[in-house]
């Protein structure tokens, strides 16, 4: 579980300032211990792995399953806090960066972004039981959403992901979670017919 432990050492790596505005409160209890233990242990891949875990405290700040600019307004309030923090603008610039490649609108190019976009999507290759679950939840999101609407756009999404050539870029992801994420799209787009 992420803890408040966890983001100051994130904060005194980065050689921040101490966090008076308890922004952990805010953030902390957006993450799941998922998260957490996909970026240990795919750290060593990261060119800057702290910029990565700033950008995955940050990148589902503002969420409304409504809006299409989510990522974007998570990223300006990412920018607003590491600004607030002393973080340099070349820093924020790059975590900025790359809480915006998980709105998935373009192709992750370096490592860094392979490694956010990838373990952002990790849920789709999570077990059965769970992934039902998720799919669960999005709907319960969606619910003001006539069920035809939802059912046409999901099939989209979904379909989006299982037409990639490969759902994971990184080797690694795809090793563990590629042929279990094209079962469970497989298996929710059916479901949805």
């Amino acid at each position: 579980m992420w803890s408040e432990k966890n983001w100051h050492a994130l904060l005194e790596r980065l050689k921040l300032q101490a966090d008076n505005n308890d922004y952990f409160q805010k953030l902390g209890k957006l993450y799941s211990s998922r998260t957490q233990t996909l970026l240990a242990s795919y750290r060593h891949l990261a060119s800057s792995p702290d910029l990565i875990e700033a950008a995955i405290w940050l990148h589902d700040a503002i969420y409304n399953s409504l809006s299409k600019k989510n990522e974007l307004k998570s990223a300006e309030l990412a920018k607003q806090i590491f600004v607030s923090l002393g973080m340099k603008s070349a820093e924020i610039k790059y975590v900025y960066n790359l809480i915006m490649i998980t709105a998935h609108q373009t192709s992750p190019k370096s490592t860094d972004e392979k490694l956010i976009v990838d373990i952002d999507l990790s849920i789709l290759g999570s077990a059965a039981e769970r992934y039902d679950a998720y799919e669960k939840a999005i709907r319960k999101e969606y619910r003001l959403i006539p069920s035809r609407m939802y059912v046409s756009g999901r099939i989209k999404v979904l379909e989006h992901f299982l037409n990639r050539q490969a759902i994971y870029s990184l080797p690694e992801f795809q090793e563990l979670f590629e042929s279990r994420a094209r079962e469970n799209l497989q298996r929710a787009i059916a479901q949805l017919k």
